[in-house]
């Protein structure tokens, strides 16, 4: 039985996090077009919405500027609202702030 929650959980999870990964594109869509189109990070993260692929924006400073900037803002507030994500979401994108930021 516990394999199973497990597996819920982690279900969960991953749905999160492409629940993050489509705020954080469409807010960078729509607010920074030209970015978008030339920045490969967020290209990968449009194909493949990955706790993984989150963490390598990581590795670019312009993306990984761009997706604290964003978590930090109270768009990402009003976001979560209007598609009704679950609360879990924040704590979520509280690890991934915490992982990009050191």
């Amino acid at each position: 039985m516990l394999p199973i929650f497990n597996t819920s959980k982690s279900t969960s999870s991953k749905l999160r996090y492409r629940q993050i990964a489509c705020l954080l594109l469409n807010h960078i869509k729509t607010h920074y077009k030209n970015i978008f189109a030339q920045n490969q990070n967020f290209r990968r993260l449009l194909n493949k919405k990955t706790l993984n692929n989150l963490q390598k924006l990581k590795e670019d400073i312009q993306a990984k500027q761009l997706a604290l900037h964003y978590f930090s803002s109270f768009q990402l507030i009003s976001d979560i609202l209007t598609y009704q994500f679950e609360a879990d979401c924040l704590a979520d994108i509280q690890n991934l702030c915490n992982y990009l930021s050191i």
